[in-house]
């Protein structure tokens, strides 16, 4: 498939369109998580919670905010929008760690996989095909 500019947008918007599925899926349709996952998930905090620190605030808001600029700047092919978005995605990677344990639905999963997918598809095309030509005459 030749990465066109619509290719690349569709692939951005189902990026975001499925991490909004992912934080939304379980909280829609609670019998996808089984009642003693739920108890656990909504139990007492374990010890490597970090989710109520000012770190995990801190990091969580910038990677929100950077992501939603970059891909804003990625739709329209803004040239400081492609290192804004391998930003975000290393500052996202903390934020896992610190969040401790999840529990979620194997949709909720799978959603989460195809944003993560349709994201560096994104990344990729936005370096490494005839599109990041587009981004560098922005630039100019």
């Amino acid at each position: 498939m030749k990465p066109t500019e619509t290719v690349f947008r569709v692939l951005l918007l189902a990026s975001f369109l499925a991490a909004i599925a992912t934080t939304r899926i379980d909280h829609m349709f609670p019998n996808l998580v089984a009642p003693e996952f739920q108890a656990l998930r909504d139990g007492p905090r374990l010890a490597n919670d970090f989710t109520n620190s000012a770190i995990f605030l801190g990091l969580g808001l910038l990677c929100l905010g950077s992501g939603v600029v970059s891909s804003i700047g990625l739709f329209f092919f803004k040239s400081w929008a492609r290192p804004l978005a391998i930003f975000s995605t290393i500052v996202g990677l903390p934020v896992y760690v610190l969040g401790g344990q999840f529990v979620t639905s194997g949709w909720a999963e799978a959603f989460e996989q195809l944003s993560l997918q349709f994201g560096g598809a994104v990344i990729a095309m936005a370096y490494w095909s005839p599109l990041s030509e587009r981004f560098n005459r922005a630039a100019a």
